[in-house]
């Protein structure tokens, strides 16, 4: 009886912890994805036109959603 109860209370935690990594693997891979587009703007003297910030930050969301998508359907 005592390990059903253990099961069902370890389960929403695993998923609590699951999806908090998640947040966190998105948050990284956007937050890197800028701050290389901001060096490289940056080195290449783009300051008015951030071209590599852009499309980094938009490579950047669409890889995050790749990979928490990837992560979501795996079981």
């Amino acid at each position: 009886m005592e390990s059903g109860q253990q099961s069902r209370k370890k389960k929403p935690l695993q998923d609590y912890t699951k999806y908090s990594v998640m947040g966190f693997q998105m948050a990284a891979i956007i937050g890197l994805g800028i701050f290389a587009g901001i060096k490289l703007d940056n080195w290449a003297g783009l300051n008015k036109t951030p071209l590599f910030t852009i499309s980094f930050a938009l490579l950047s969301v669409v890889l995050a959603i790749y990979f928490a998508v990837k992560d979501l359907l795996k079981k």
